[in-house]
């Protein structure tokens, strides 16, 4: 096999997409977020999945009304410029509220990474900073008093719309790099994922196997049932596959599935199980998992000892030899 044949392990780009829509970013007199109290609009758990997210994803933060987005690598780069190596919730907060700030102000939310270093002595942490951009919905009037976020018609045209932009500019993106992407819904109803091996289980899968992959989960409060249908409409009506998947039947707080998830690319079996989920669908991989349980389960039942082996095996040398003669 050739090096250019070999399974890849990881998935060449990722996306991390947390919907808290139960909350907006914006309100009449200034952002409904601080960084005095980041519970406010449930920051503080956004911060979190923005801290352990993998290193090279791209990660969008989803509010009703406004979406918070991390990509490229000038966000690393000037944590380290400014000698701010340790991604903690306090510290992302300090980095992201320039741009939320300067954002609700109707300025530029964004800023480049040489632009940044060349105004570092006037400007400090004043200013939007590098590798965060945030866009918010402008046509708000009317609805940010008379909403709530516990009425089932809270609005999802912002969010559907923003979803649709960036699958559209992902898929151009991709497409110029020979790459498909998959997505990857984080749900109770979803199938249980296992993580079996570093590469498929099923037959001729390589050449299918997609190369990219936009995980979309829930904030503390998850995803309704409304915005749940938008996600998968707006994946649709750009042809990307969403997968829906569960980590736990009960407890999927919204950080640790990222860290979950980031552990198993880091071992190489996160691209490899969602490869065979895609190609064999849900009940096919559900069937594969049960299978491959049954088969580890007979082969363990068929090299397990005899109640006399075993004894014999925890006895040391002279205490085998004597039982061997006395036997």
């Amino acid at each position: 096999m050739s090096p250019t044949d070999q399974w890849q392990t990881r998935f060449a780009s990722q996306e991390v997409w947390v919907l808290n829509t139960h909350y907006m970013l914006f309100g009449p007199y200034g952002p409904r977020v601080a960084l005095q109290g980041t519970h406010k609009g449930r920051f503080d758990e956004l911060l979190k999945c923005l801290a352990v997210a993998p290193p090279n994803a791209a990660v969008r933060l989803f509010w009703a009304d406004a979406v918070v987005s991390m990509e490229g690598d000038e966000l690393s780069h000037w944590m380290r410029f400014v000698g701010k190596n340790a991604p903690s919730e306090q510290q992302m907060a300090r980095f992201l509220w320039p741009n939320i700030y300067a954002a609700w102000q109707g300025h530029p939310s964004f800023r480049s990474l040489e632009q940044a270093k060349a105004d570092w002595a006037q400007c400090g942490h004043d200013q939007p900073t590098p590798g965060v951009s945030v866009w918010k919905y402008e046509n708000t009037e009317g609805w940010q008093d008379s909403w709530t976020d516990a009425d089932p018609d809270w609005p999802r045209q912002p969010t559907a719309s923003s979803i649709s932009f960036y699958l559209r500019k992902l898929q151009t993106q991709w497409k110029e790099l020979g790459q498909t992407a998959v997505g990857l819904l984080l749900d109770t109803e979803g199938v249980p994922l296992r993580f079996f091996s570093e590469s498929p289980l099923c037959e001729n899968s390589r050449s299918r196997a997609p190369q990219a992959l936009i995980t979309v989960l829930g904030g503390p409060r998850g995803i309704s049932q409304a915005f749940k249908a938008a996600v998968q409409q707006s994946f649709e009506s750009q042809g990307i596959t969403l997968l829906q998947v569960s980590l736990g039947p009960h407890e999927e707080v919204a950080h640790a599935c990222v860290a979950y998830l980031r552990l198993e690319d880091d071992a190489g079996r996160l691209r490899a199980a969602l490869t065979d989920l895609l190609l064999l669908g849900r009940a096919g991989y559900e069937s594969m998992g049960r299978q491959a349980e049954a088969t580890m389960r007979r082969r363990l039942r068929g090299k397990r000892p005899r109640p006399g082996r075993l004894a014999r095996s925890s006895l040391g040398p002279k205490r085998r030899q004597a039982a061997s003669r006395s036997g």
